[in-house]
């Protein structure tokens, strides 16, 4: 096979070596190893150390899964960027918390996911024994092309690392088992399958299936939102389920913002990972400036590039900023900002650009969660002694990289948040809105407000969110009310 860049290019040698084998002896793999086990047994440990080492997914992908990439070269899965560290991390979590790993990708455009997840499942199914994967897109153009890379990465393997498939049809099935009739009969092979589908079909994409790797691309896309809840999920039954959902978002509807809404709420047993655009080094653009020209950050990138220092350790460089003016004052020529935040965005919320009329601009909006939308400081709870006037504030200092449970009233710790103590002399404001105080229904929520004099702007200061009865929650309210009136 042709060279191609590997992480270990040493490999490439061995490869064409063990070729010549394989060309000599008619392209019969028995054959070949017949040669390699007379003429160099040594030939032959090397194919089952490496054979061994590509249960290793990472080893695997880095060295012997093949792709096009963007500049049209022939390589391996490597090296890998920034953010698919993120999601590998992410991944190797859920391996070792639960033995599964159900995952989903919130992601800007162009970002190599959709390729690396599907490099992901080809492993999956080709180095575990009957083994269903499941990859849907959301059209048939795009599943063929799903398609057509497991076929490029299987014609890419090496003869000695390829197992027989018993048939392929365009667009849509790779079956793995032996070729032959008569050994099959005693010898059926790998077993297992890669059905590549797309969500705009009209019967069940799944029904009758049982499903032990899955891959969902860009799902915002779907054009039927029911594809996986009636068709998919249901199947998704094995102990060791691998599943990833991945896309750039499409609005605050549909299955893909509902999924994702639900999983960062702690609902879906599924986890939420979100992939900032800061940390996708393809979009840094270069800045070039004429004579003594600076380039400066606005009060907005500044407080935003704060926190992200401050909670995730990373530094966004002035490169990026450059792009996102760019691409703003871009978009803005045709009315399509909004469009160009939600395939780069920054937060979680700009992925799901929200339509129709609101309460207060876009620009506003958008400012708010660049300067002040921040985790708090503290986090507790906080309770009203017998007397009804004491309160008893339980709080701890949050760590700058912890990362807060969502607050459904199963850690009852993590229910109030911080942001300003109480200070002595300021005059403080509580809104509270109480619900029924079931699980199933909605919360009550206490807000906190710091008065600004003069000038000044109003700051909140505390919020408790939570499930408890009206009673109770009257009783939390005052304990704040209390506490910040001093």
């Amino acid at each position: 096979m042709a060279r191609v860049l590997r992480k270990d290019n040493t490999l490439n040698d061995a490869i064409e070596l063990l070729d010549q084998y394989y060309i000599r002896a008619g392209n019969n793999v028995s054959d070949a190893l017949d040669l390699i086990l007379a003429e160099s047994p040594g030939a032959l440990a090397f194919i089952y150390t490496e054979t061994e080492r590509c249960l290793d997914q990472r080893y695997y992908l880095e060295n012997y899964h093949c792709i096009s990439d963007e500049n049209g070269n022939f390589r391996a899965l490597w090296p890998w960027w920034d953010h698919q560290e993120i999601l590998y991390e992410a991944m190797q979590e859920e391996w070792t918390e639960f033995g599964y790993c159900k995952v989903i990708v919130l992601k800007p455009r162009q970002t190599g996911i959709s390729v690396w997840t599907a490099g992901t499942m080809f492993h999956r199914t080709i180095f575990t024994p009957h083994s269903f994967t499941m990859m849907v897109a959301q059209n048939p153009v795009v599943s063929a092309a799903l398609q057509k890379m497991c076929l490029n990465a299987y014609d890419a393997l090496p003869w000695w690392l390829r197992p027989d498939y018993l048939y392929k049809t365009k667009g849509d099935a790779i079956q793995f088992q032996r070729q032959d009739e008569k050994e099959r009969i005693i010898n059926p092979g790998l077993g297992s399958t890669i059905q590549v589908s797309h969500a705009g079909k009209a019967t069940g994409v799944a029904i009758g299936r049982s499903i032990r790797n899955f891959h969902g691309s860009e799902c915002s896309r779907w054009p039927q939102n029911d594809v996986f809840q009636s068709d998919i999920k249901p199947s998704m039954n094995a102990n060791d389920t691998y599943g990833v959902m991945e896309s750039t978002g499409l609005g605050r509807n549909g299955f893909f913002y509902d999924w994702w809404q639900g999983s960062v709420e702690g609902d879906t047993g599924w986890r939420p990972v979100f992939i900032p655009v800061y940390k996708v080094k393809k979009y840094y653009l270069p800045i070039r400036l004429k004579g003594d020209a600076q380039f400066t950050l606005n009060d907005d990138e500044v407080a935003f590039s704060a926190r992200i220092q401050k909670e995730e350790k990373f530094t966004i460089p002035v490169e990026f900023w450059n792009f996102r003016r760019q691409g703003v004052r871009a978009a803005k020529r045709g009315d399509g900002k909004a469009g160009f935040l939600e395939s780069y965005p920054i937060t979680p919320a700009e992925a799901f650009q929200g339509s129709g009329l609101c309460a207060f601009d876009a620009e506003s909006i958008e400012r708010q969660q660049m300067r002040y939308v921040c985790k708090p400081i503290y986090a507790g709870e906080i309770s009203l002694d017998e007397d009804n006037v004491t309160p008893n504030p339980m709080i701890r200092e949050v760590a700058d990289d912890e990362v807060l449970s969502k607050r459904k009233g199963e850690r009852p710790s993590d229910r109030l948040w911080i942001w300003v103590l109480p200070e002595k002399g300021a005059t403080y404001y509580a809104s509270m809105d109480t619900a029924l105080g079931v699980k199933e229904g909605d919360f009550s929520c206490v807000q906190i407000f710091r008065a600004g004099s003069g000038q000044e702007k109003d700051e909140q200061v505390a919020e408790w969110v939570g499930h408890v009865p009206p009673l109770l929650f009257a009783r939390i309210g005052a304990a704040l009310a209390y506490w910040y009136y001093g």
